[in-house]
């Protein structure tokens, strides 16, 4: 922390002291003080200077008091509307207090919930403080002399309903039951899976020793801090007639996997990838996590065999990989790292080559489940149908069931520069629809490439799961992935060519502001290139009068295109109104061309101040040509203009009668100039 705001957080809780030393006297108050400094101790200052003094003053006491109720037993969660007749302070928010045993993952898994169940938090602060207990007096002392309590106070969406607030005491109850029991197991979760390891070559898998020694090293490496062990169990395969089971063995169950529910039916993929001869196998639970993360927790599996070599069992552990275990290269992971060297060695590229580097570079960069969940084809076709896209503008959509028939998992590419939010929640909507899921994820992959990766994760059952045809769904998403840029492409290649349209597309992908995507298709847009590509040649200013068809027939468009700086409407407005028409509308659109030429585009709403119709084909060449001279200053702005739309007379007819009615006046005719125009 900066001197200043290490001063100013120490400015704020010296204001919180002063009010707690004029509210409160005697013996009670040092205790309370030493508190308030232990808890606040890390809190970072933007917390404390967004919250009011008295807020400050109310949660610090009603914490407080909280730790003195504690019977240091089990944890104590107290969810209320703090008001000042029955709490003696005030918050607009509701409020939940939750002190325990200081144990790891406890604010994630508790603000995890609340997110679940829809809450919006606007207040969290944690504290882990020592404190010594002497019967139902706590007080706060130095590190080192008491048990380690964590105080959590967070500030949520105001609910009323006292069978709402009861609701969310159970909810936290039970994660924070969870919590307690995969931190008090985590240890015997190890250790099991280290006797495991240990008797892996003697399993009595079908399999070679490469493939048993792969699955011990894979067990160390979890080993090695990167699998969070959440829970653990045993289960015996049991087959009853024509219906396969699972079984959980009795007391087998470790952490969230305490108590484990009954013999679960197999669905036939399921049973059918239980079954395999692989010692070490890994799926995807269909449950979330509600403890660190709030991710469906991974399965790794150790198969038990009888003597005859078939699968009768498994020993389960449930569990989330750690952060390094995202960032190690894969061809540092046992069995990944031989999966991996299948693909390489299938593609048939030369080693050390171009193809073989890239193909191992896509390898690397895919989500850590794609190399481990699919089977050996489903790696080597996804792996090949990310090469060949070939680093094109191309939309690719690759979908996987997973083997025990429980997930989806898509892999969505599109152009970076066509990608955001809302394009992913359309599309994730779309897919969730097309399969059935109940449910989605979604991790979002940037790197140096022009393509966006987001990898999608489907949970189905077998009653929602819907058929569906993968190369329409991937068609579908392509359509609804085209962004206004692609658009402008295929417009520009079918109105001229390939070759110029490649060209054009190139100068003007980029190039048109947001405002002109929102207010116009890609199809108006080849006709504006068109008119701002004859500015190069010496043209002084395009025109555009023209309507469009979802507008009354009153309403007429006029657009001007200029060179590097916007027109000055003061000039343009009396030209127009000498014209006929009221101008009830401008957007003006700046236009950067990839070359740096800068263009702007003036859109004008008009109105012809006549009641009859403007027949546009009859009078948009006459009215573009006058506009034009009169601009240029080859013709004059006056009243005579409106019989250029009034009376479809050109621009050269309009000078003409001009010039007679100045001749007019040299011969003291007795009417003025405008009273002749009109």
């Amino acid at each position: 922390m900066s001197e200043r705001r290490a001063e100013n957080k120490t400015k704020i809780l010296s204001q919180l002291e002063e009010l707690f030393r004029t509210r409160i006297e005697g013996a009670a108050l040092p205790p309370i003080l030493d508190f308030l400094q232990m808890y606040y101790r890390a809190s970072p200052l933007e917390e404390l200077s967004e919250r009011s003094q008295e807020n400050l003053y109310g949660a610090t006491l009603s914490c407080w008091e909280l730790l003195q109720e504690w019977d240091a037993q089990g944890p104590k969660i107290h969810v209320f509307n703090p008001d000042l007749e029955r709490h003696g302070w005030h918050s607009r928010h509701t409020v939940i207090q939750i002190i325990q045993h200081d144990m790891p993952f406890l604010v994630d898994s508790v603000r995890m919930e609340l997110n679940r169940r829809g809450f919006s938090i606007h207040v969290v602060h944690s504290g882990v403080i020592p404190v010594q207990r002497d019967g139902k007096v706590a007080r706060v002392v130095e590190s080192g002399q008491g048990q380690w309590e964590a105080l959590i106070y967070i500030e949520i969406d105001r609910h009323s309903n006292p069978e709402e607030l009861k609701a969310i005491t159970q909810s936290l109850s039970e994660v924070l039951g969870d919590v307690a029991a995969v931190v008090s197991d985590f240890d015997a979760m190890k250790q099991r899976l280290q006797v495991l390891q240990q008797a892996l070559p003697g399993c009595g898998a079908p399999v070679d020793q490469q493939r048993l020694a792969e699955a011990q090293a894979f067990a160390s490496w979890m080993l090695d801090d990167r699998y969070t062990f959440l829970g653990y169990e045993e289960v015996d395969l049991v087959l009853e007639g024509d219906t396969p089971y699972i079984v959980p063995v009795a007391d087998s169950g470790l952490g969230v996997c305490r108590g484990s529910r009954g013999k679960r039916t197999l669905q036939p993929a399921e049973f059918s990838f239980i079954r395999t001869a692989e010692p070490l196998m890994f799926a995807k639970d269909d449950q979330r996590s509600r403890v660190h993360r709030p991710a469906y927790r991974e399965i790794v599996a150790l198969k038990r065999f009888d003597a005859a070599g078939q699968v009768v069992g498994e020993y389960r552990f449930y569990g989330l990989y750690t952060s390094p275990a995202y960032k190690e290269p894969p061809q540092e992971i046992p069995i990944v790292r031989r999966r991996v060297q299948q693909v390489l060695s299938r593609a048939g590229f030369t080693p050390g080559g171009y193809s073989a580097k890239s193909l191992g570079q896509i390898l690397s960069d895919l989500p850590r489940d794609e190399l481990l969940l699919p089977s050996e084809e489903e790696l080597f076709t996804m792996a090949m149908g990310i090469f060949n896209l070939q680093e094109r503008r191309k939309v690719r959509l690759l979908l996987r069931r997973d083997a025990c028939g429980k997930f989806y998992t898509v892999l969505y590419y599109v152009p970076r520069d066509s990608f955001n939010t809302a394009l992913r929640t359309q599309v994730q909507e779309l897919l969730a629809a097309r399969i059935g899921a109940m449910d989605s994820e979604f991790t979002t992959y940037y790197s140096e490439s022009i393509l966006t990766r987001v990898y999608f994760v489907f949970p189905i059952t077998p009653d929602s799961e819907r058929p569906f045809d993968p190369q329409a769904l991937e068609q579908e998403v392509a359509e609804l992935s085209r962004s206004w840029s692609d658009e402008l492409h295929f417009a520009l290649f079918e109105a001229a060519g390939e070759e110029r349209g490649n060209h054009l597309a190139n100068r003007y992908r980029q190039a048109f502001p947001s405002a002109y995507r929102e207010h116009f298709s890609a199809s108006s847009a080849v006709f504006d290139i068109e008119h701002l590509e004859q500015l190069d040649q010496g043209v002084g200013i395009g025109m555009s009068f023209y309507r469009q068809i979802e507008q009354t027939r009153d309403l007429l468009r006029f657009k001007l295109f200029n060179r590097s700086n916007p027109l000055v409407l003061s000039d343009i407005i009396p030209v127009l109104e000498n014209l006929g028409m009221r101008v009830v509308g401008e957007h003006p659109y700046r236009v950067a061309r990839h070359d740096g030429e800068l263009f702007w585009i003036h859109d004008f709403t008009l109105i012809y101040n006549s009641s009859e119709p403007v027949e546009l084909e009859e009078v948009k060449q006459i009215f573009q040509d006058a506009f034009y001279n009169i601009w240029s200053g080859r013709a004059e702005n006056d009243e005579f203009n409106r019989l250029v739309i009034g009376a479809k007379l050109s621009w050269r007819e309009v000078a003409m009668l001009r010039a007679y009615a100045r001749y007019n006046q040299q011969i003291r005719f007795g009417f003025s100039q405008p009273y002749i125009a009109d």
